[in-house]
């Protein structure tokens, strides 16, 4: 059993390397995983706040936010996203106990068929699942309106595992209920931003400088 979970672990290094070299072409993938670094082009991507690092829940788990408002395809590659993610998924997995597992929120408030790329939403699963060190363990979609529950949620449930599945949960109602079952699932007010009705005021560029400084 230990021989097959090295052989697995070994693959997934692999897979890894493989994957990012496509990802980020060979010109900025073997530099180091910094926004200087391999993430210095990507500035417009990152700067939008679609994806955001949120803090921990009870069980010292990061929990990152997907926030589909700010999303504009017009603005940037699916690549370019892609990198964005794979970055703030590392970042949030760094404040895990385990430095592997993450929760996800994501806000659909204001959603549109627009925001939504298949080839996106096949790269970033098909990341989680086969080739990054980290683990999704918790999708906590919020506000789901009519555009994704009727269009986009089918698609996304046809796409993915039966893991993935099972862990996604829909909140929707009023914001206090929203916020208790976050709380539920061990997500405090204290770190659901305040467009969902929490307590958190998110500043993305300010963020991203603070990493600069320290050259992550």
């Amino acid at each position: 059993k230990m021989l097959l979970l090295l052989q697995a672990a070994a693959e997934r290094m692999v897979g890894y390397w493989e994957r990012r070299l496509s990802v980020f072409g060979p010109e900025y993938c073997y530099l180091p995983f910094t926004l200087e670094g391999a993430l210095q082009r990507d500035v417009v991507a990152l700067e939008r706040g679609v994806f955001q690092v949120l803090g921990t829940d009870v069980s010292n788990r990061g929990v990152l936010l997907f926030d589909c408002g700010p999303h504009d395809w017009t603005m940037y590659s699916v690549h370019s996203m892609l990198r964005v993610l794979w970055y703030f998924m590392e970042a949030c997995a760094d404040l895990s106990n385990d430095k592997v597992t993450i929760s996800l929120v994501a806000n659909q408030k204001n959603a549109i068929l627009g925001n939504f790329s298949r080839k996106f939403a096949l790269y970033a699963y098909e990341s989680e699942r086969r080739y990054l060190p980290i683990r999704a363990n918790g999708g906590h979609i919020c506000y789901p309106n009519v555009v994704f529950r009727n269009v986009i949620a089918p698609v996304v449930k046809i796409m993915i595992g039966r893991r993935h599945r099972l862990m996604l949960q829909f909140h929707h109602g009023l914001q206090k209920d929203v916020l208790s079952r976050l709380q539920d699932f061990g997500i405090s007010k204290e770190i659901v931003p305040y467009d969902l009705g929490g307590d958190l005021k998110l500043d993305v560029v300010a963020w991203l400088e603070k990493r600069r400084a320290l050259d992550l």
